[in-house]
């Protein structure tokens, strides 16, 4: 569905950037559980990062929901 999105109306181009924000920390996230790799130090660093992250972006993007 995000490749569908190419351009917004011009009344949602920060929702649409939000919802952009979250769906690119939402693939790194997952990617970490899928692909994990690094030492066990380095990949609960790289894990809490993106889940704050992701937490972050979705708060923002809820915004524009409610």
């Amino acid at each position: 569905m995000m490749k569908n999105m190419k351009k917004p109306p011009e009344e949602w181009e920060d929702a649409y950037e939000a919802l952009k924000d979250y769906y690119d920390k939402y693939l790194e996230l997952t990617n970490l559980a899928i692909s994990p790799s690094g030492s066990l130090q380095t990949y609960s660093t790289n894990f809490n990062s993106a889940d704050s992250e992701l937490l972050n972006c979705y708060n923002k993007m809820n915004l524009y929901l409610n």
